[in-house]
C-alpha cells in the first residue's frame, strides 16, 4: 500500500444504509464493501478503481491492505467482492475491481471549499464569542452541555 500520499477523506451519504444493493448484503459483507470504499480512496492512484502504479491491485494485495488476518478473512473478502459484482455495486476487468457510481459515494474533495467553510466556522464561532461577551455572559460549558464532569467521556 502506498503510505506516502497525502490522505484523502471520503463522503459517504447516511441515506445508503437504505440503498437495496447495500442492506441485502449481510452485516459482514456490509463491513468489507465499506472497507472497499475506504481503501479505494486511500490506497488507489485512481479512486474509485483498485489501482496502484498503474497495475491493477490482486485479491492479495487487497486482503492484505484490507489487513485479513486469516485465510477464513481472505475468503471472505474474496466471496464479498464476487456478490460486489453481482449485485452491481463493482465491476472486474483487466484494470482490476472498479466501483460502480464512484461518484454517488465520493464526491471529490474540493480544498478551497472546505477552507471557505472553516473560515466561515471560525467568523460565526467569533461572532457568538463576542456576543456572549457583550451580553456578560460566561462561555458554555462544555462538559456540561456533554453530559460529563471532565475527563474523557
Amino acid at each position: 500500500m502506498r503510505r506516502d500520499k497525502p490522505v484523502r477523506y471520503i463522503k459517504a451519504w447516511t441515506s445508503a444504509v437504505h440503498d437495496p444493493k447495500i442492506y441485502r448484503l449481510t452485516f459482514a459483507e456490509r463491513g468489507i464493501w465499506w472497507s472497499a470504499l475506504l481503501l479505494s480512496g486511500f490506497a488507489s492512484d485512481v479512486p474509485g478503481m483498485f489501482v496502484v502504479n498503474d497495475e491493477p491491485m490482486s485479491m492479495r494485495e487487497i486482503c492484505n491492505d484490507l489487513h485479513c488476518k486469516t485465510p477464513a478473512d481472505e475468503r471472505a473478502v474474496a466471496d464479498a467482492f464476487r456478490k460486489f459484482t453481482t449485485s452491481e455495486l463493482m465491476t472486474i476487468d483487466d484494470w482490476g475491481y472498479t466501483i460502480l457510481n464512484w461518484s454517488k459515494w465520493q464526491a471529490e474533495y474540493n480544498r478551497e471549499t472546505a477552507d471557505e467553510s472553516a473560515a466561515r466556522v471560525r467568523r460565526w464561532r467569533a461572532k457568538r464569542k463576542a456576543e456572549r461577551a457583550a451580553d456578560g455572559a460566561p462561555p458554555p460549558n462544555v462538559h456540561a452541555i456533554r453530559g460529563h464532569k471532565g475527563g474523557a467521556p
